[in-house]
């Protein structure tokens, strides 16, 4: 269990849900929609520079007919970009921040049924979106295909940029050049990155890394070979290896290895009345439960397991085949707790690790519900258990799943299949499958309460955070006060609420007005809601004091409304007597002009004292 990558895992996933969901489509005529612009080869969108980025999406875009076949599927959705190499180096093409599981594939050639290919990947490192890297030659023209894994569409991201490798010599002790072994690139955070493999005369080359420090780890893969895995520079264990450093747009050689001669474990299995199995898979695992070696058995019921370290071992045997057979632990074990550990030397082989595998018993039943961070129910999240066999269900309405799994332990994982934004994880809220803690199921027993809580965030990631970015504090003099705020980050707030005092939380969007406010000291609180409904524990606050002028007695308001009357009537009588004083001239027009003057002076008076003492 302990050597599956997220590439393992989705595949098994993708597999299960073809079993249990079938799709049928009916189009009527002409309700297909246009494919991109750049569906067809000959079409291809030109990219130039370097950096250089673009948007785009192969939603409803097809496959022609001599087109490759990337990454071995003859199926998909796939379109073109063409882009001229204008210096030489070596260079990545990014596909991150694409909503779907994407596929790259970078050809060389003029025609699409005369293509080869340079590089392709779907999922770098443990994320689905694609990147590749490559060394790019100076004027040459490069074909590049974006497709989905499985045929999946959706809009993408993608960038060409400058990009750093690893590369070296890897032998074993005699020293013969060791052809199609895996190379693997963790970085400062002990996360896979990328990896590569050795050709015929063990050269290696880990394409499109970022600027920074790895630790390389050489290991077998599909081929056998009797040698020892170790990390750079000759380190047993991730922890003890020697960083490697890399620089963008230029690659690091000479990053050599030299690997012992490795043990191995051999034996055969059997079933009761002692007949060989065919394909039993065995598993050789480390003290922790990490992957090491897998076979599976031959005709005769035989296995070995090579490229052992020396220590102590773990062997587990599981059914590959239709034996209908228990799987166990050695020594007739049934968790790898309890299993009888196997010592291997170096350039030894530890034979007669034989076992006798019983009838399947009755399977057991693993359970349980996933909700958001508020309670919610999430539906059409995957659910996956690993172990001796595998189960598979998807949530229901309520966020309930149950399935059927043979006796044994498990890693059960939780996968968003259904859109809500959370992060994936494993039981019980790890974000690592190797760190997973692991349900013993027996048979016929019901392992309930295996739940899970998603968030934006991923198991003990950060909440979202508030920031008020406006508004008043200390003392006001009107009874409303206006605040805008914001979440943040923002791709991961689905909402902000607000509360004034005492008062319960609600949705608000900024700017937000609160009126009505008595005299007196007020707090205002905002916590942005992440999309799984994760609060903000920390919400922003702001205190102030509201202080208005004292209330005016009503009498007094009318008394100011007499006065303002008046005013305005002796404005108007003083206007009537200028008008009868102009054919007079003389005193008499100059007397009645100050009278006016005055008139308006009182009137503007009435008005500001009406104003302060009624408004």
């Amino acid at each position: 269990m302990q050597g599956l990558r997220l590439r393992d895992v989705k595949g098994m996933v993708v597999a299960a849900a073809i079993g249990l969901v079938g799709l049928a489509l009916a189009m009527p005529a002409g309700a297909w929609a246009a494919p991109p612009p750049n569906d067809n080869f000959g079409q291809a969108a030109e990219l130039t520079g370097l950096p250089t980025s673009t948007t785009g999406t192969n939603v409803d875009a097809t496959r022609q007919g001599p087109e490759p076949d990337h990454l071995g599927f003859d199926f998909g959705a796939s379109v073109w970009y063409e882009w001229t190499a204008p210096s030489a180096g070596h260079v990545a093409i990014d596909l991150e921040g694409s909503d779907y599981d994407s596929i790259v594939a970078v050809y060389t050639g003029s025609a699409i049924g005369a293509l080869e290919l340079v590089a392709e990947n779907d999922d770098f490192g443990t994320r689905l979106a694609s990147r590749v890297g490559f060394d790019a030659a100076e004027g040459t023209t490069y074909r590049i295909a974006v497709d989905g894994f499985d045929g999946e569409q959706g809009s993408f991201d993608l960038a060409i940029e400058e990009a750093s490798s690893i590369s070296g010599t890897v032998t074993d002790s005699t020293p013969a050049p060791l052809e199609d072994l895996c190379v693997e690139a963790y970085d400062g955070s002990d996360e896979f990155v990328n990896y590569g493999f050795t050709n015929a005369a063990g050269e290696y080359t880990i394409p499109a890394l970022e600027s920074g420090e790895y630790r390389i780890h050489f290991l077998p893969c599909d081929v056998p070979h009797d040698v020892s895995p170790e990390f750079y520079d000759d380190k047993p264990d991730l922890a003890s290896a020697d960083p490697v450093t890399t620089v963008g747009g230029d690659g690091t050689t000479g990053i050599d290895a030299e690997l012992a001669p490795g043990g191995s474990i051999s034996g055969t299995v059997t079933n009761e009345a002692d007949e060989p199995l065919r394909d039993v898979c065995v598993d050789a695992l480390g003290d922790e439960g990490e992957f090491l070696s897998f076979d599976v058995t031959g005709g005769q019921g035989r296995y070995r397991l090579r490229s052992l370290p020396p220590g102590e071992h773990v062997v587990q045997f599981s059914d590959c085949g239709l034996n209908d057979v228990a799987g166990e632990f050695y020594d007739d074990k049934q968790s790898f707790e309890t299993a009888d550990r196997v010592a291997v030397a170096a350039a030894t082989n530890m034979s007669g690790i034989d076992a006798v595998l019983g009838p399947k018993p009755p399977p057991g039943t693993i359970s349980g519900r996933v909700t958001g961070a508020a309670g919610q129910p999430l539906q059409d999240i995957c659910v996956g258990a690993f172990g001796p066999g595998f189960g598979f269900s998807e949530t229901d309405a309520n966020g309930e799943y149950s399935f059927s799994v043979d006796p044994g332990e498990y890693i059960v994982s939780f996968l968003d299949c259904g859109d809500h934004g959370v992060a994936d994880e494993n039981y019980d809220d790890q974000a690592s499958f190797d760190e997973g803690d692991p349900i013993l199921v027996a048979s016929e027993q019901t392992v309930s309460g295996i739940d899970a809580v998603l968030t934006t965030s991923g198991p003990g990631g950060p909440p979202p955070d508030t920031v008020i970015d406006s508004g008043p504090s200390g003392t006001i003099g009107t009874s409303s006060a206006t605040f805008g705020f914001r979440g943040t980050p923002a791709g991961d707030t689905a909402r902000v609420q607000c509360r004034l005092d005492a008062g319960a939380y609600s949705n608000c969007s900024s700017p937000r007005t609160f009126s009505g406010l008595g005299d007196g000291s007020h707090t205002v609180y905002f916590r942005a809601m992440g999309e799984d409904g994760t609060p903000d524990p920390t919400p922003a606050q702001r205190t102030f004091t509201v202080s208005t002028p004292p209330a005016t007695d009503p009498g007094e308001c009318e008394n100011a409304s007499d006065r303002l009357e008046d005013a305005e009537a002796a404005v108007k009588k003083a206007k009537k007597k200028l008008k009868k004083a102009k054919p007079a001239g003389g005193k008499k027009l100059k007397k009645a002009k100050a009278k006016l003057k005055q008139a308006k002076k009182a009137k503007k008076a009435a008005e500001e004292e009406h104003s302060a003492v009624c408004d």
